[in-house]
């Protein structure tokens, strides 16, 4: 290696972890971290994540809105927001 040459860049150790390759086959499989690693996103994704997007809807009715503690304060900071933007431009 020559003094000017960047050095050659190393795989992430963490990806590692999560995946291996096959010898003599142009394949990888997961590892035991990485199928753990694939379950709590699927798991966070199914119970936390979607739910979560759901009651930000703007177009759930309020009824359903008004019992999540969630939906409401989205609610609330997208008049917020809205307010401001109208006292911003009306000062502008």
């Amino acid at each position: 290696m020559l003094a000017g040459d960047p050095e050659p860049q190393l795989p992430h150790p963490a990806r590692r972890q999560r995946i291996r390759r096959l010898r003599k086959k142009h394949r990888c499989e997961l590892t035991v971290v990485g199928r753990s690693v694939a379950v709590l996103f699927t798991k966070t994704y199914g119970r936390v994540l979607a739910p979560g997007l759901a009651l930000l809807d703007p177009a759930l009715p309020d009824a359903i809105a008004s019992r999540s503690t969630l939906a409401v304060a989205w609610r609330a900071l997208n008049r917020a927001l809205e307010d401001f933007a109208e006292g911003s431009l009306l000062a502008a």
